[in-house]
Parts: C-alpha cells; sequence; structure tokens
C-alpha cells in the first residue's frame, strides 16, 4: 500500500525544531520507513536549521516564496501540493498533517492528535 503525507511546516525558531522532527518521527514510526513525505516550508529565521532536519526524513521538499506567505499554513500547504502535483505516483492514502504546536505549545494534544491519526495505519 502507497503512502504520502503532505505535510505543512512553520518552524518560528530553533526551539521549536523538536516538535517538527518529533511529528516526522511519528510519521515513519506509524506509518512505515517507505512512506512519502512531501514537505511544504514557510520561511523562518530557522530555515536553513529545519530543511537540515527534513533531508533526514524527504527530499520532498519546497520553500514558499517569501512573498506567497501568508500567516497560516495554507501557504506551506500549497507548496506541497504543488511538489504532489508534479509527482507521478498513484497513492493508496494521503495524509495532511502540519506542525501544530509551534505556536500553542500545547504539546499534549499535539501527541493525542498524532498518535490517534497515525496509529494502527
Amino acid at each position: 500500500m502507497k503512502k504520502l503525507v503532505i505535510f505543512a511546516s512553520h518552524i518560528p525558531s530553533d526551539r521549536e525544531i523538536h516538535i517538527g522532527e518529533d511529528i516526522l518521527k511519528k510519521i515513519k514510526n506509524y506509518l512505515g520507513e517507505d512512506v512519502d513525505i512531501f514537505a511544504g516550508v514557510n520561511p523562518s529565521p530557522s530555515l536553513d536549521k529545519w530543511l537540515t532536519v527534513l533531508k533526514k526524513y524527504t527530499d520532498n521538499i519546497e520553500v514558499t516564496p517569501s512573498e506567497l506567505v501568508i500567516n497560516s499554513d495554507a501557504s506551506a500547504y500549497q507548496s506541497a501540493l504543488r511538489l504532489y502535483n508534479n509527482n507521478i505516483n498513484d497513492y493508496d492514502l494521503v495524509w495532511f498533517l502540519h506542525t501544530q504546536g509551534t505556536q500553542s505549545k500545547n504539546d499534549k494534544a499535539r501527541e493525542r492528535h498524532l498518535d490517534t491519526l497515525l496509529y494502527n495505519q
């Protein structure tokens, strides 16, 4: 079964990089090492460090041009969806995830949502 995660990410500072990496680890843990991840990234002061982490999990990364960024996950989703649109693979299952919790700092809610959404897939 071919699986894909459309991942919208925004890491506002170095302090939140662990949140993004935790999400990526959970994706691979729950969905398998062979899951494809298309990552759209909204730029931030931590962009270079975040890209280094992302590249450990996927080569399918697009940084949203600064002039197209709005204050939401929509910009990063559009970048990730552009990668999907240019891909020739068919997928049986697709998840839409984002770096939930980088602004709210609600780690328990993020954990609960990810575990519920990704568990037993």
